[in-house]
């Protein structure tokens, strides 16, 4: 039997004007989808460069309410090395230094210079951009250097620190830039809250759970009212002026 070459277009069936209208539709509908994709691709972006400006702004605000605070902290120490100075230039024209209360003064002015190159690196290392790496942190050491920040704040406003914490703590995976700033907002947000109490305690607890890690900072002040405890996770929401 001889073989036969069928020609394409009797080898196909022929394509009806519903087929042809059903595959219009399907094109159309593949690039309105292809459209609404990269809507929601700029969108995301876009959300992504907001919470990043909104980070930074967080972080230049509470850089602002600092710097007084530090200033004042840094004023202190600084007054007493220029007192010791003054003291021993002084004492040296004289010819009259006493070597036994030199040696205690210097001592503590070295102690002063390092507290003061404390505060200085803490505020330069809190003011940089936070990396996004993560890796592990010890809690307690990250709650330390915040508190180099966070104290003179926290003494001017009379508020009584407390810490509690669980024996041996498991290291956390993190961003050590991101987890300080966290610390010091929650601080901040509590201190702003006991503005108006008379007696102003905030409390930082660290309790390890199996493999997690629950830290609290609870303070004595009136709380989040009823009326806006559903919006405070909201992005920028805020009572603050």
């Amino acid at each position: 039997m001889k073989s036969e070459i069928i020609p394409i277009t009797r080898a196909l069936p022929p394509v009806s004007a519903k087929n042809d209208g059903q595959g219009a539709v399907v094109e159309r509908l593949c690039l309105e989808l292809a459209r609404v994709m990269e809507l929601r691709r700029q969108s995301e972006q876009e959300l992504q460069e907001i919470r990043a400006r909104a980070i930074a702004q967080d972080k230049l605000a509470a850089l602002g309410q600092l710097a007084a605070c530090t200033a004042h902290e840094i004023c202190q120490p600084l007054s007493f090395i220029r007192i010791f100075c003054d003291s021993f230039i002084k004492d040296s024209d004289a010819g009259t230094v006493p070597t036994s209360e030199l040696s205690v003064e210097a001592k503590e002015a070295c102690r002063q210079i390092v507290r003061i190159q404390k505060i200085i690196q803490e505020t330069l290392h809190f003011a940089r951009p936070a990396s996004d790496s993560f890796v592990p942190q010890k809690p307690a050491l990250l709650l330390e250097r915040t508190l180099i920040l966070m104290n003179p704040l926290l003494k001017r406003s009379g508020v009584k620190l407390m810490q509690s914490s669980d024996a041996g703590l498991l290291p956390i995976r993190g961003s050590a830039g991101m987890l300080e700033q966290i610390f010091v907002n929650l601080l901040q947000n509590a201190a702003d809250a006991l503005a108006n109490q008379a007696e102003k305690k905030i409390h930082i607890r660290f309790r390890q759970q199996k493999r997690s890690l629950l830290i609290s900072v609870c303070d004595n002040g009136p709380g989040v009212p009823e009326e806006i405890r559903e919006k405070i996770f909201e992005p920028f929401f805020t009572t603050k002026a």
